[in-house]
């Protein structure tokens, strides 16, 4: 399977929310690291850790119905996928949220074994107020 093809798989079951799918995209070892001094900031590693704690820790911070994702790019290359999108929703704080996101995949033998993300931290303060 190609990068492209597993981070469109990847995009799909993240906006179905299909936790199983998102666990079956990754590699045993795949590392998640996310910018930032947020609690969810830093490395997060293998499947398990990625999507439940780390996803679902995310996800929690937002009223689920509200929650708005828009796929901007992905663009892929051998084993590299870089994706952007925006995401828009209400806090569980009662806040509006409105961010830009933008992550580069590595993908070894179809499945993801590395993800860098990058967004405005200062706006997803918010989440926790």
């Amino acid at each position: 399977m190609s990068a492209k093809t597993r981070i469109q798989s990847y995009v799909e079951a993240a906006m179905t929310g299909d936790d199983d799918a998102l666990r079956a995209c990754f590699a045993p070892e795949a590392t998640w690291w996310v910018a930032g001094a947020l609690p969810y900031s830093g490395t997060w590693r293998g499947p398990e850790a990625i999507v439940d704690e780390f996803l679902t820790q995310a996800r929690s911070r937002l009223v689920a119905e509200s929650v708005q994702m828009e796929l901007l790019s992905l663009t892929a290359e051998d084993e590299t996928a870089v994706l952007e999108w925006s995401t828009t929703a209400r806090t569980v704080g009662g806040h509006d949220y409105a961010n830009a996101y933008i992550a580069r995949f590595t993908v070894r033998e179809g499945l993801i074994t590395d993800v860098r993300e990058y967004f405005d931290t200062d706006r997803a303060s918010v989440l926790y107020a």
